[in-house]
């Protein structure tokens, strides 16, 4: 059986990736660049010639407009050719026995089971890491299939920016990758985008348009309002009192959050604020008690008539056993603290002002990553060390009265403190 097609021509670009046959291609695009329309027809002209194949997009929503596309192709073929469109599970079967089936990632245990020719993965960088490296990329395993990711770039240094960042590197040959701009593609006009830059956010711009890994919450922490200062410089201030700020998480596997202790001191005299240590880690119970430990000895610092530190730990559920469990172990004072709600740039807020008045200093050579999940925040993957920032924050003010223990539910959004 022949049957001919007219599928809509690629601009030169578009065909260079349709033709490149690199087993992982990565696709950071601009937005109206032509992706969608792009991946359709490859997947299309995959599943036509007898291959499985999937479009997973993030949402249902967004796998219906590929959906609706791939359509548009199947009504150029006369019906006696037997292609069978189910409109309830969204998939096109064809005489050759290819699929194309069209999925969303919202329920991410859905997607287990099948052994895939050709997955697409649309707007990549909105769907968690977890549904490519625990669900889907298994379904490629046995074929040895391929994959493309498509998106336009969302959080700088998450893990479809890390998989872009592959395909720069000569030396890694399955996968290769292509940032395209608005600009690439030649049915706009580039007047047209130029206007839309006239009044459209630098960020936003650059994120959207010029498909570049730039986070939008940059334009919440700017880092021109990150100051640093040396350990040396802080040894002879008497004025520091210091916090110790928890975020617990549960369970050590990749899909787990961090838990993460930070070391914060505070200039009463200044009003500074200085973030002298932190760090996170996929660990157990026992672990988590031993890292918070090895942070509040470090930051004991009799030597340099600094006080005592005060530890805050976020206080509900599982995490109140360990407010439990220092209660009998440690010297210091310790508070219960909770979040305020769900609402993490709500539960920043009181970190984010002190930031933007310049009032925040890193000491030199903490973690990278603390820095990078900072410039990205509150769209980063993580944002355990912001609330191990804030809970230091909240362990020195309830600890040096700036919130009295009776106002701390209201001010804070915990527990009354608890000291021992």
């Amino acid at each position: 059986m022949i049957i001919e097609l007219e599928l809509p021509p690629f601009h030169r670009v578009q065909q260079e990736i349709a033709d490149d046959k690199t087993r992982f291609r990565v696709l950071a695009c601009g937005r109206r660049f032509g992706k969608t329309l792009m991946c359709t027809e490859i997947g299309f002209s995959e599943a036509f010639t007898g291959h499985l194949v999937w479009w997973v997009a993030p949402t249902y929503s967004q796998a219906g407009i590929a959906w609706r596309l791939a359509i548009k192709l199947v009504n150029q073929i006369p019906a006696e050719y037997g292609i069978v469109i189910n409109i309830a599970t969204r998939t096109i079967t064809f005489p050759s026995g290819g699929q194309f089936v069209f999925k969303s990632s919202d329920r991410p245990d859905s997607l287990r089971g099948e052994g895939l020719d050709l997955l697409i993965m649309d707007e990549a960088d909105f769907q968690k890491k977890n549904v490519w490296t625990e669900i889907l990329r298994a379904t490629l395993a046995d074929k040895k299939g391929r994959a493309i990711f498509i998106s336009t770039p969302k959080v700088e240094n998450g893990w479809f920016h890390q998989l872009f960042k592959d395909g720069m590197n000569p030396k890694i040959k399955n996968v290769k990758s292509w940032q395209l701009s608005s600009y690439t593609n030649p049915y706009l006009d580039p007047a047209e985008i130029d206007e839309i830059r006239e009044s459209t956010p630098s960020l936003i711009f650059r994120r959207e348009f010029l498909a570049e890994f730039v986070s939008a919450a940059g334009a919440r922490i700017n880092k021109n309002s990150i100051q640093y200062i040396s350990i040396d410089e802080l040894q002879n201030n008497k004025n520091l009192v210091i916090g110790i700020g928890v975020d617990l998480a549960i369970g050590e596997k990749e899909i787990n959050d961090y838990t993460a202790v930070c070391a914060l001191a505070y200039d009463t005299l200044t009003k500074f604020y200085y973030v002298l240590d932190i760090k996170r880690e996929r660990c157990s119970f026992a672990k988590q008690k031993a890292m918070i430990k090895d942070m509040c000895n470090k930051w004991n610092r009799p030597d340099l008539k600094w006080p005592e530190p005060i530890i805050g730990i976020e206080d509900v559920a599982y995490q109140r056993a360990m407010v439990q469990e220092f209660q009998k172990e440690v010297p210091f004072a310790v508070y219960g603290v909770n979040p305020k709600g769900k609402n993490k740039v709500a539960n920043f807020a009181s970190m984010e002002s002190r930031y933007e008045l310049n009032q925040v200093f890193h000491v030199e050579n903490l973690p990278l990553s603390f820095e990078n999940e900072l410039l990205s925040f509150p769209e980063g993957e993580h944002d355990d060390y912001e609330d191990a920032l804030v809970n230091a924050k909240k362990a020195i003010d309830l600890g040096n009265g700036f919130v009295s223990s009776s106002e701390s539910f209201l001010a804070l959004g915990g527990d009354e403190g608890f000291e021992f």
